[in-house]
């Protein structure tokens, strides 16, 4: 008896734990990619790709202005950003396509940018800089 309530409190616990752990997390990355690059600091990221197909997060700390800039070699792609205030669209690019300016005016906390595909895309890379406001 003492052996089942020890696992069943075990159980408890690590599911409490994982709760807590998920509860703090807005968005999260879900993808297929093959030669994926990533990176994340505090005010910058990137992210290059041979193929990726899914959803990527980044997080960047306001407040300011998202700079970005990507490209597209096949495939379609829109990336959003939220400071949680809702999801916003910030861009698309489709096959072929460059873009670069800026996203936004975001006024501090942390902004979730996130980039999700329709379908698969290749030969791709995103960079993203929240640039300080003046």
């Amino acid at each position: 008896m003492r052996k089942r309530f020890m696992r069943v409190a075990g159980l408890l616990i690590l599911a409490a734990l994982l709760a807590l752990a998920a509860a703090g997390c807005r968005y999260s990355s879900s993808y297929r990619a093959t030669m994926l690059v990533r990176t994340n600091g505090p005010d910058t990221a990137s992210m290059s790709f041979s193929t990726f197909d899914g959803r990527m997060v980044f997080k960047l700390n306001g407040p300011g202005q998202i700079r970005y800039a990507a490209q597209l070699e096949k495939g379609r792609a829109t990336v959003y950003a939220d400071d949680g205030g809702g999801k916003t669209e910030c861009f698309s690019i489709g096959a072929g396509e460059t873009a670069g300016s800026a996203a936004g005016t975001w006024d501090g906390g942390t902004v979730y940018v996130v980039v999700e595909t329709d379908g698969v895309c290749e030969e791709g890379s995103f960079t993203f800089e929240m640039e300080p406001l003046e």
